[in-house]
């Protein structure tokens, strides 16, 4: 996956370090700031969709292959003639499942433009902070922009349930 640390958190996160370091600075106040920098640290990290190159080279972790029609999980026949005709990212889109999941599906086309009947989807993750690249479309919310500028991130009550 490929993985953008945001920048802007950077700067705050120095800071509640140097404060940590500090001998007057109390137990519980260093407890709360570190646990402040973790939280930030895990909201900064974007994901985006596998390239091209990951999906053939099988460098995803916990991607599901759906067949577009019907939404059932693809065979292992299915997923390899996917994985070999894939060969543009098309489209990434968020949506809430029957569970009120929040899942990512990011679609490819193969050499001739065609749609391969089928996506790959990842449950828990929400639209990253820097969504000016996504859009509302009906019940979903879809990013046809460069694979790079459609980032989502894991969802922060997940994270947060993990703790």
């Amino acid at each position: 996956m490929c993985f953008n640390f945001v920048r802007t958190w950077y700067p705050l996160t120095h800071l509640l370090i140097r404060i940590i370091d500090k001998p007057e600075g109390g137990f519980m106040l260093r407890k709360m700031i570190i646990l402040i920098c973790v939280m930030f640290h895990q909201v900064a990290l974007a994901e985006t969709c596998p390239s091209i190159d990951m999906l053939k080279d099988q460098h995803f972790n916990a991607w599901k292959f759906y067949d577009t029609d019907d939404g059932k999980l693809l065979s292992a026949k299915r997923i390899a003639q996917f994985k070999k005709e894939a060969e543009e990212f098309v489209l990434a889109e968020s949506v809430t499942n029957s569970q009120h999941k929040k899942i990512i599906r990011c679609y490819y086309h193969d050499k001739n433009g065609s749609t391969l009947n089928a996506y790959i989807a990842k449950e828990n993750f929400i639209v990253g902070s820097n969504h000016s690249y996504w859009y509302e479309v009906s019940h979903a919310t879809q990013c046809a922009a460069d694979i790079n500028m459609c980032e989502f991130q894991q969802s922060t009550l997940q994270q947060l349930a993990r703790n």
